[in-house]
């Protein structure tokens, strides 16, 4: 994988799923329809659990797909992910990169506010995500961002990753607006074809990129 991968098209979050097989299908189906990054996102798992989930979605992403993990650095570092997602309330930038060195992409949640980009950019972030750009089933409390502040974070020289209820219908709304890439749960994950839901967004931007 490149020292920087570019973070582009289908973000795919993983959704909360009891069982191993199910997850690891689902999350293969995603990447079969042409995910770039996969997010292992995980609340509620033992922390052994954990470990295992990510480090067989590691291998399942290789060699195409860049994998990052949610808040924990140390497991992030432990199973080698490519880098890992920071919320605000995480550890900070510098942090991460300590632990993960040079090569480890990380990402940092700068929600509706496109200063925040900046800061991120500053502290060594290698892209932000902006969000919700709609209502999301998967954070229903999140506050709004609207489409023009995607632009706006693009001052930012980073990568913009747009969240929060995106669908393969409405996608191509916030490619259109500027975003480089968008981060999908529900909008894929609880399709009744996955790969084709996956499809379709990264046709999406494919379709964005002929008009710019």
């Amino acid at each position: 994988m490149d020292t920087h991968p570019t973070i582009r098209g289908l973000y795919a979050v993983t959704p909360h799923i009891a069982a191993n097989a199910v997850l690891f299908a689902m999350c293969r189906a995603a990447i079969n329809g042409g995910a770039k990054t996969l997010q292992y996102r995980d609340k509620e798992s033992t922390a052994k659990v954990k470990h295992y989930r990510a480090a067989m979605l590691a291998e399942l992403c290789k060699p195409h797909t860049l994998f990052i993990i949610n808040d924990d650095i140390h497991l992030a570092k432990k199973i080698k992910a490519g880098g890992v997602h920071l919320g605000e309330n995480d550890s900070s930038i510098a942090e991460a990169r300590q632990i993960g060195g040079d090569n480890f992409m990380i990402g940092a949640t700068c929600k509706n506010d496109p200063d925040k980009a900046i800061v991120a950019a500053t502290a060594g972030a290698d892209y932000c995500a902006m969000g919700a750009v709609f209502a999301s089933p998967t954070k229903p409390t999140a506050p709004h961002c609207p489409h023009e502040k995607i632009a706006l974070a693009q001052k930012s020289g980073l990568p913009i990753v747009a969240i929060g209820g995106i669908t393969p219908t409405n996608a191509h709304e916030i490619f259109a607006a500027g975003a480089d890439a968008v981060a999908v749960c529900s909008g894929i994950f609880a399709a009744d074809d996955i790969t084709q839901a996956a499809r379709q967004i990264v046709l999406a931007q494919n379709c964005q990129d002929n008009i710019d």
